[in-house]
């Protein structure tokens, strides 16, 4: 094979490797929004907890009961669009790491080559 092309692996390895670092940087995002978001709902949890002792035996409980159920549907709701986030993340660097591994093979088959 020419030099040419082993300049282009180098070239499209290095894009690979900068593709992965984006995506490092996506996962430590998404990890930070998981941690932060179950900080809020910790927090609001306990607040629901509170409000409850308000709400028993009045008129509102089901007002009460109805917040806390859509509370914990959106919850539930942000936390799967957190994972399925995570995941597609993770298949992607999984993708490109195995096209670096590609190009690793190929760059050691040209060096054989020479």
């Amino acid at each position: 094979m020419s030099e040419h092309t082993l300049m282009d692996l180098h070239e499209k390895e290095k894009q690979l490797y900068n593709q992965e670092e984006q995506l490092r940087l996506q996962e430590w995002k998404v990890a930070q929004m998981e941690e932060d978001y179950c900080d809020h709902f910790t927090q609001t949890k306990q607040v629901f907890e509170e409000l409850n002792y308000l709400f028993h035996d009045s008129s509102a409980q089901s007002f009460y009961e109805g917040a806390i159920e859509d509370f914990l549907s959106d919850s539930q709701f942000l936390m799967n669009q957190l994972e399925e986030g995570k995941d597609a993340i993770e298949r992607q660097r999984r993708a490109i790491q195995s096209e670096i591994d590609d190009i690793h093979w190929e760059k050691q088959r040209m060096e054989k080559e020479r």
